[in-house]
């Protein structure tokens, strides 16, 4: 599957978990609009367990990994 990620607002509300995006905040920022395989980026061993698509004036994403 490929995809390509804009205006990508990552959030948790488990306070450690949202620290731990909190640090990867600007990485992801910086790889918006450029394309990704999901089953070749996401490693071995992490599958989307998890996906739900929302569209309107924005489609969004949200997925769940285990």
């Amino acid at each position: 599957m490929r995809g390509r990620l804009s205006d990508v607002t990552i959030t948790s509300g488990h306070p450690v978990i949202a620290a731990v995006l909190y640090g990867f905040r600007r990485r992801i920022s910086e790889s918006e609009d450029q394309g990704f395989n999901l089953g070749a980026d996401l490693g071995s061993g992490i599958r989307m367990t998890d996906l739900s698509v929302e569209a309107g004036t924005d489609l969004v994403l949200n997925a769940r990994f285990g």
